[in-house]
């Protein structure tokens, strides 16, 4: 079998194992040494397929192994560029030359000489920290709950609720814009209600105040019956009024 000269390169990468294929090596016996050609390429295996040096010939390609197939030193050289490893496939340090070439060091790249736009490697910023959620309110449930202007549905109570509207509009439509009976107690300030028969309701010992606004309804703007009372300050009264039993219309 005809085998063409070692490339220099090839010489070169198999003396850094210590090996001289003219001589045979300074040791007690020459090392062993596997040639294989095919059209595809060639390689030469000094030291037995696991051995010291894998020197690989390829079009366009010329890879050199020293240390066996995965070994300390790999060695690759393409019309684009070189490329040495250190330390296996995934060692600690790679070279590369060519365009595009890159050192990095342990994983981590490292600016080439001559190239001052390569980007420092960054420590990840940390997550900031989240912000502590605010504290809920503790509602006190003796307060009543007032409601700021817009459009509020009727109101309906019948036990010992507390409630409290503001600048609100009611609209009833054929039922009444508050019914309140029980013990419940309900205070409207600057509201305008209205139904097309009875606005306000009040019956057993319910308590309704009404501060300015307009109440008006289709048949009676206000009943009270029972032991209710209700209160208006400065009220717009729109329809009748009546009462009945021991209950109590205050009309200021």
């Amino acid at each position: 079998m005809k085998l063409r000269p070692c490339a220099p390169w090839i010489v070169s990468v198999i003396a850094l194992a210590g090996c001289d294929l003219l001589s045979g090596g300074s040791g007690s016996s020459p090392p062993t040494i596997t040639a294989t050609q095919t059209p595809q390429g060639s390689t030469a295996v000094v030291g037995g397929p696991g051995g010291g040096v894998v020197a690989t010939q390829r079009p366009g390609e010329q890879t050199a192994v020293v240390g066996g197939p995965t070994g300390g030193v790999a060695v690759r050289q393409t019309p684009g560029g070189s490329t040495v490893n250190i330390g296996g496939p995934g060692g600690g340090i790679t070279l590369g030359t060519g365009p595009g070439g890159a050192v990095t060091l342990g994983g981590i790249p490292i600016p080439a000489p001559g190239n001052p736009t390569a980007p420092a490697p960054t420590a990840p910023s940390p997550a900031p920290s989240p912000a502590p959620a605010p504290s809920p309110a503790t509602p006190d449930p003796g307060a009543a709950a007032p409601v700021p202007g817009g459009v509020s549905p009727p109101i309906f109570c019948a036990g010992s609720e507390e409630i409290v509207r503001t600048g609100v509009v009611i609209d009833g439509a054929a039922g009444p814009a508050i019914m309140a009976s029980g013990s419940c107690e309900v205070v409207c300030n600057q509201c305008t209600l209205r139904s097309t028969l009875v606005a306000l309701s009040a019956s057993g010992s319910a308590e309704v105040v009404l501060n300015g606004g307009r109440i008006t309804g289709g048949r009676q703007s206000i009943v009270a019956t029972g032991s209710a009372e209700v209160t208006t300050n400065g009220t717009v009264i729109e329809g009748p009024t009546s009462r009945s039993g021991s209950a109590e219309l205050t009309v200021q």
